[in-house]
């Protein structure tokens, strides 16, 4: 048998951790692939004032167009707003739940077994963000997904 301590430490504060550092990479990810399409974006109109100058100018705009589109297509494949929300919330949802428990709050305050209650609801926490990416998953492959 598990004991608190034990289930705390080794489960619950390693997922918080993972989940946490998660969704942090992703979002350096997503806001590094924005300001990359922002700044294509905003030079396009800055260099075609120079297309009359430097004839290779045109060159320059369409390759940063052609920018744009692969980061916009990148951040659609790979997810990384919505890897770093789930992930975020997910690890919120664990600190919150392990305070909860900690304190004899909420719904553990008259729990016949706190300790199993929270091993319980923890466990959902946890199953329902990998429930959501196994639907997404099936989704993206029935071609129902966006």
């Amino acid at each position: 048998m598990l004991d608190q301590e034990t289930y705390i430490k080794d489960r619950v504060e390693g997922q918080i951790k993972w989940y946490s550092n998660k969704s942090s990479a992703a979002q350096k990810r997503y806001k590094l692939f924005k300001v990359i399409t922002l700044l294509c974006a905003v030079l396009i109109p800055f260099l075609t004032g120079l297309l009359e100058e430097i004839f290779w100018m045109k060159y320059v705009i369409g390759t940063l167009g052609v920018a744009i589109a692969a980061v916009e297509g990148i951040q659609s494949l790979y997810k990384n707003r919505e890897l770093w929300l789930e992930y975020r919330g997910t690890s919120e949802a664990l600190k919150r739940e392990k305070l909860l428990f900690q304190t004899l709050s909420g719904d553990y305050t008259e729990a016949a077994d706190p300790f199993k209650l929270f091993v319980l609801k923890s466990e959902q926490i946890m199953a329902g963000e990998q429930s959501g990416w196994i639907d997404y998953i099936a989704k993206m492959e029935n071609g129902d997904g966006k």
